[in-house]
């Protein structure tokens, strides 16, 4: 009996990570996807990437949405205010959690030209997302984007102000 519950557990086990490089693959997939839509400024091939509930969050530099229809209205401005954009994820890291619940961290660069302007902005940060298995698809619940704050001014360069 022992032997038949160890080759069970053991089956488990392989099943468990296999499934995890499953599960894996398929995001670092959407991973792609999601940058190439990105970069091609393409709204519902980003949002088919969210979670289409009321329930999404997304924290942005400077902004927080609640809800897939903000979040896509988000997007929208964004990109209504672009001309050129380079966008990439970079040192990406992709952790399962469960058959149903995935994170994926990293950083990312962003190049931008905004409209009116003469040259290309460029733009580094750190991201977040919670993916979770919603009706059979992975979507994103949760999203996460900063951009690191520079150290403060010497005092020398502010003239002691930062005392």
């Amino acid at each position: 009996m022992l032997s038949v519950l160890l080759v069970v557990i053991a089956g488990v086990q392989v099943s468990t990570a296999s499934g995890k490089a499953d599960i894996k693959k398929a995001l670092e997939a959407k991973d792609r996807e999601f940058v190439k839509a990105f970069n091609n400024k393409d709204i519902a091939s980003i949002m088919a990437s969210f979670w289409k509930s009321p329930q999404l969050v997304a924290f942005y530099p400077d902004s927080e949405y609640i809800g897939y229809e903000a979040v896509q209205k988000s997007w929208e401005n964004l990109f209504n205010q672009m001309v050129e954009i380079n966008f990439n994820l970079t040192d990406s890291h992709i952790a399962v959690v469960s058959d149903n619940t995935a994170y994926d961290w990293g950083h990312f660069t962003f190049d931008f030209k905004p409209k009116g302007a003469t040259q290309t902005m460029k733009s580094k940060g750190r991201y977040l997302d919670i993916w979770e298995k919603k009706d059979g698809k992975w979507v994103i619940t949760v999203d996460h984007a900063s951009n690191p704050i520079p150290p403060p001014l010497q005092a020398a360069e502010t003239g002691g102000m930062n005392k």
